[in-house]
């Protein structure tokens, strides 16, 4: 099995998180990991953030300001360059509370432990990677 930081070199993972420091300790974990980690901080910047840099995963915030994250991850979803996008909810509450169906892949409540995160990182974007890098038309 390659080790983590094959399977993380070039792949592009969006943070989106109105705490500034959340965002921050997750981009730097994801870089020491190999991981291409960009930020943004609320729902219309993080569309942009992605249409830009078509990300193979989104951490995405529910409780944004502005724009909440469902909706965020409802407008993602109708970008066709996106189609392999994978989201994940990030929250301090159970996903049970996420209205259906839901737009995310995959809901971690906060504190995240970070161990987990990469574990399931690596799985997700091992998972298909060759594929969705190239189909990608971003």
């Amino acid at each position: 099995m390659p080790s983590r930081e094959v399977t993380a070199s070039g792949r592009r993972v969006l943070i989106v998180d109105d705490s500034r420091d959340t965002a921050g300790l997750f981009k730097a974990l994801l870089k020491i990991e190999g991981y291409e980690a960009r930020t943004a901080y609320d729902g219309p910047e993080a569309i942009e953030a992605a249409k830009q840099d078509c990300p193979h995963v989104v951490l995405l915030d529910l409780m944004l300001p502005t724009m909440g994250g469902v909706a965020v991850a409802r407008a993602l979803r109708q970008v066709p360059e996106l189609s392999q996008c994978q989201i994940i909810a990030v929250s301090g509450c159970d996903g049970d509370r996420i209205a259906q169906p839901s737009p995310f892949d995959l809901h971690l409540t906060k504190p995240v432990d970070p161990g987990t995160l990469l574990k399931l990182l690596a799985e997700m974007t091992a998972s298909g990677s060759a594929a969705a890098a190239s189909s990608n038309a971003c």
